[in-house]
């Protein structure tokens, strides 16, 4: 199928693998204690902006057969299809490694399971109810945003098929499609606010309406690729946006340095003022859109980003980031108690004492999670999402 073929990224798995490690390094701040004792302190908080990356790649490559579909007026993808290749790519490795945590692994948040807790994360409905996200998976949170929008992105593009319908041409789609998209990241920002303004369930900024931005920017990458492919109109834009891989992530990394030094952001998992989170959520929107550019734009054999994401180490990570995703935070607890230390995060008694010693819990961790991402992909994982004879499925979970 041509969309499928398209959807090729050659540097995708390599900023899943960036992305997953931004994760990784955020949880062992969190757990060991250095996000709240140490000089980097502020950087490590800020690196759960590896979630909004994965959204905003998950965006980009789920939603490009349906912009093809409406720019050419021709059949959406069959929907059936779309959910069947979701759930074999999400749910089994999560189910696995999710019973493995609450059987054998056991960290210090999965004890407080109980009753409607269990249900409620092998569902993917964690992120709904106060109080019950981090009883499992803890960061499993991010697979129940990512099962909405799976659910809802057929029937956002036939709504958004017929929005553009009566627009002549793929130039006029594409810009009302664009102008959805706009529209889309303005009620995120509304929802989100009313949320922190009027101290509704901190827990609803979590769900798809309050995270909807981050997949956004990528359907609009995906959108201006597939104009650019069909009208000279956007080109002059497209290669400009591709022609400059380290500039684009220079400045998320200056952005990345503001909102970690210059915000007084909370370090924990409280909320500062709603203002200032509604910025530093729109502060990762633009990071992940920034360093999506380089990746779905412009040559893909030129450019030190672009070296550095098809690198082979760096590659063969993203293969394995969404197992590596599921196992590092069960195994960073588990690393630390190997160690003789203890978790600086008890969810029964809140922070603990900081040990300072941060290098032997986080090798340990890495080198656990990743032997774990590796079983769960060639066990698990690969059989399901390539099968026998069937051409790998480049559009990879996010988280």
């Amino acid at each position: 199928m041509a969309t499928r073929r398209a959807a090729r990224l050659p540097c995708g798995d390599g900023l899943r693998a960036v992305a997953a490690f931004t994760v990784f390094w955020t949880h062992i701040g969190f757990l060991t204690g250095a996000t709240f004792n140490s000089a980097v302190g502020p950087l490590l908080a800020r690196f759960d902006v590896g979630v909004a990356i994965f959204f905003a790649l998950s965006g980009f490559l789920l939603a490009r057969p349906y912009v093809v579909a409406i720019l050419d007026e021709t059949r959406f993808p069959d929907r059936r299809s779309f959910y069947a290749r979701r759930l074999r790519r999400i749910v089994p490795a999560y189910w696995v490694a999710l019973t493995a945590t609450y059987l054998w692994l056991r960290p210090d948040s999965a004890t407080l399971a109980k009753g409607l807790d269990y249900p409620l994360h092998y569902l993917f409905l964690q992120v709904y109810p106060g109080g019950t996200l981090q009883k499992g998976i803890s960061p499993g949170w991010t697979l129940a945003v990512e099962m909405s929008f799976y659910a809802a992105l057929p029937l956002l593009a036939v709504a958004a098929g017929r929005a553009v319908r009566g627009l002549d041409g793929p130039s006029r789609k594409a810009v009302g499609l664009l102008g959805l998209l706009t529209a889309s990241v303005v009620l995120t920002n509304v929802w989100s606010g009313l949320i922190y303004g009027q101290q509704w369930p901190t827990q609803a900024v979590l769900w798809l309406p309050g995270m909807f931005d981050h997949f956004a920017v990528g359907i609009a990458c995906a959108v201006l690729a597939v104009w650019a492919d069909r009208r000279p109109m956007p080109r002059p834009l497209v290669e400009a946006l591709g022609r400059h891989d380290l500039l684009w992530w220079l400045a998320a990394f200056g952005l990345m340095a503001f909102v970690s030094n210059q915000m007084e952001l909370v370090a924990g998992l409280k909320h500062t003022s709603w203002d200032r989170e509604l910025v530093r959520h729109g502060i990762y929107t633009a990071v992940a859109v920034l360093m999506l550019l380089p990746v779905v734009f412009g040559p893909q054999d030129r450019g030190l980003v672009r070296r550095f994401l098809q690198w082979k180490p760096i590659s063969a990570f993203g293969v394995v980031s969404y197992g590596f995703f599921l196992w590092h935070v069960p195994l960073i607890e588990s690393a630390i108690r190997l160690t003789h230390q203890k978790v600086f995060l008890d969810w029964s008694h809140g922070l603990g004492m900081f040990s300072g010693d941060v290098v032997r819990p986080t090798a340990l961790a890495f080198a656990l999670a990743t032997l774990a991402a590796t079983a769960s992909w060639f066990v698990v994982e690969k059989p399901l999402v390539r099968g026998r004879n069937r051409p790998r499925i480049v559009e990879q979970a996010a988280p």
